[in-house]
């Protein structure tokens, strides 16, 4: 589970530096000054609204799940995810599911570790592709493209990520040894 939640950490710290606008690589890209203006701007608006809820969120008090969550939502606002890469959908699902699997069976630690285990297993093959291929794709984008990409990721990912916390919080917790034997099939998972 600690694997899991490795990768929704990754996740949001790549959006972030997306949309903080650093980018090495724009000084070897030849773009136009006015869509580089206009990616530089947008990601300069979205980066004021994510610290603005993240402000927001440190003085009501609230825990670290639910500050991610606003975070996640302040990226997500108004983003349309109709065009979204079926490779990011596809991969926000595994993860959902995995956490599905998990939340059902917590009170069962063994199952719970079996079942996920077997989910891992079964898909691991098309996990490994998709996380290549978001690798790839990410590697060749502007940094306008980027920027959408992170936010239509967050966009999936923030109905569903305040939960997907509190169960691998909840797990890790209970069922200790289980949260490791999944984290360590979720560490098994390279790019493919």
């Amino acid at each position: 589970m600690k694997r899991i939640a490795l990768i929704v950490i990754a996740i949001l710290a790549i959006a972030g530096l997306v949309l903080s606008g650093c980018n090495d690589k724009k000084k070897d890209k030849a773009e136009a000054p006015e869509t580089g203006k206009a990616a530089k701007k947008a990601t300069e608006d979205k980066a004021v609204e994510v610290a603005k809820a993240a402000e927001k969120a440190e003085t009501k008090g609230v825990d670290d799940a639910a500050k991610m969550a606003e975070v996640a939502a302040a990226m997500a606002k108004g983003v349309d995810t109709s065009d979204a890469p079926d490779y990011l959908k596809k991969m926000v699902d595994h993860l959902n599911q995995i956490n599905k699997l998990t939340k059902e069976n917590l009170g069962d630690c063994v199952k719970a570790a079996e079942i996920v285990g077997k989910y891992i297993e079964a898909n691991k093959e098309e996990m490994e592709k998709l996380s290549k291929t978001m690798e790839t794709v990410a590697n060749k984008l502007s940094d306008a493209d980027k920027l959408k990409m992170a936010q239509q990721l967050m966009a999936l990912m923030a109905p569903t990520i305040n939960e997907t916390q509190k169960v691998m919080t909840d797990f890790a917790q209970k069922c200790p040894t289980q949260a490791t034997a999944v984290g360590q099939a979720m560490s098994a998972l390279k790019s493919k």
